[in-house]
């Protein structure tokens, strides 16, 4: 076995960077390593060095080396323990990430910065000292880290990225600075970072608190209620991604936005109350776009007048979805809108919708026909895919309906309504007569272009033999 490295000459340092023994099981890192008769310092463990190196189980780092690369031991699911030496002064972004068998780590006094998603995953891990040389904790630092059950945060820390402990599901109490509300939380600034998923299963946040972070509150399975004051004006993105048993939620008239997937997969939800809630509160509607859908207990749902939108992933995964109406004020479907309905068996779509978005139907295997109306222009990428026994009925009148990659990928039967198309095969993902003309011209170009070249190839071929003959002919003075 044999690491390998890269050089700094003017400094006369080395990075590792890797070992030509995928399958080592220990691996010492020297402090210096002889090239060309000179000793180089090792200072650096590089980008993925030992990345998914799985049956790596042991690892030695000299006192020499200053920072960890992004990636270096990401997925060494062997590794038990891992001391960082007082040299290092940065961990960079998942270098110890699905590290799933660490139960123990030692971080040196030097280190300032742990960067995102750094020791992500490391679900054996039961604790943690952060030291006081540290400055910065990156977004997800530690999250999934699913044994943590307290930490403890250094007064050095000026700098916290989104909530570093989401989805510590057995995290109980939070220590040191930025501790709010006796240990169930993080706040900077006014902004909410964490919440300890195991300290409750209500929780009425703060009235200090004027925004909640990305992913403040991911995975917190065990929630049942949250109360949200007047204060907060903004709900970041994956805010209560996968709150599976979250029941409610009241939306204050303070907030004027909410993140991407802040509600996604929270299955037990009911209904929404206040700002943003439609009539029947089974939705969040933002400036016309249904962002989010309350989808326990409910078979059948017909979207609201006045929505415009279906945003993207607003039904997905909603499983005990039977039937969906879309009514003729809306124009687009967004991406993964009600991928994986898997009990969806009838959908209507309004004769304004314009655009079926990327891979919006993805999945539901039990829908057996739908109809697209002749206002739709474009079918996207995965539109349809996956649903293996599906009648597509496209109404083509207007004649111009653009078909993305993959649209109708693993689907059983598309039938043209209205001017006469060739209906592509199934199965397979289909272009528009523009694109197939255009590549047509392409390839003749192409094959113009490779028999000039093959005559050029022939004559210099031929020039090179005339050279060659006229030169044994003078050699030998013929003529």
């Amino acid at each position: 076995m044999a690491l390998k490295f890269e050089y700094n000459k003017e400094e006369r340092t080395a990075t590792v960077c890797g070992v030509d023994d995928k399958f080592c099981e220990e691996i010492v890192i020297p402090a210096t390593v002889e090239y060309y008769r000179k000793d180089y310092k090792v200072t650096r463990i590089g980008k993925e060095a030992f990345y998914y190196y799985t049956s790596l189980a042991s690892v030695t780092i000299p006192n020499s080396v200053k920072s960890i690369g992004e990636s270096a031991f990401e997925g060494c699911t062997l590794l038990k323990e891992i001391t960082i030496p007082n040299s290092v002064t940065e961990i960079g972004s998942h270098a110890f990430d699905n590290c799933t068998s660490l139960t123990s780590v030692t971080i040196g006094n030097s280190v300032t910065s742990i960067a995102a998603k750094a020791f992500a995953g490391c679900k054996l891990l039961t604790s943690v000292t952060i030291p006081d040389s540290v400055t910065s904790i990156g977004s997800f630092a530690f999250s999934g880290c699913t044994s943590l059950t307290s930490v403890t945060i250094p007064n050095s820390v000026t700098t916290i990225g989104n909530n570093p402990f989401g989805f510590c599901v057995n995290l109980k109490e939070f220590k040191g600075k930025f501790v709010a509300d006796n240990g169930r939380c993080l706040i900077k600034d006014n902004t909410f970072i964490a919440y300890a998923a195991a300290s409750g299963t209500t929780y009425p946040l703060p009235n200090s608190v004027t925004s909640i972070g990305e992913g403040a509150f991911a995975n917190c399975s065990s929630l049942t209620s949250v109360t949200i004051p007047d204060s907060v004006t903004s709900i970041g993105s994956g805010a209560f991604y996968y709150c599976t048993s979250l029941k409610e939620v009241t939306i204050p008239d303070s907030v004027t936005e909410i993140g991407n997937a802040a509600f996604f997969g929270c299955k037990s939800l009911k209904a929404f109350y206040g700002k943003f809630a439609s009539a029947d509160n089974c939705c969040l509607i933002l400036d016309g776009v249904l962002k989010y859908f309350a989808p326990a207990g409910l078979i059948s749902y017909t979207i609201p007048n006045g929505v415009t939108s279906i945003g993207g992933s607003a039904f997905q995964n909603c499983t005990s979805l039977t039937s969906v109406t879309i009514g003729n004020s809306v124009i687009s479907i967004g991406s993964h809108a009600f991928d994986n309905c898997t009990s969806l068996t009838s959908v209507t779509i309004g004769n304004s919708v314009t655009k079926i978005g990327w891979s919006t139907f993805k999945g539901c295997t039990s829908l057996k026909e739908v109809t697209i109306p002749d206002s739709v222009t474009l079918i996207d990428t995965g539109a349809f895919s996956d649903i293996p026994n599906i009648k597509v009925n496209i109404c083509n009148d207007k004649g111009c309906v653009k078909i993305g990659g993959g649209a109708f990928e693993h689907s059983a039967e598309i039938n043209y309504v209205g001017k006469e198309w060739v209906a592509p095969k199934p199965k397979t993902a289909m272009k528009d007569n523009a694109d197939i003309e255009k590549a047509k011209a392409e390839a003749e170009a192409a094959k113009a272009e490779l028999e000039a070249a093959k005559a050029e190839l022939e004559a210099l071929k031929k020039a090179k033999a005339d050279k060659k003959i006229g030169f044994f002919k003078r050699l030998f003075g013929k003529k």
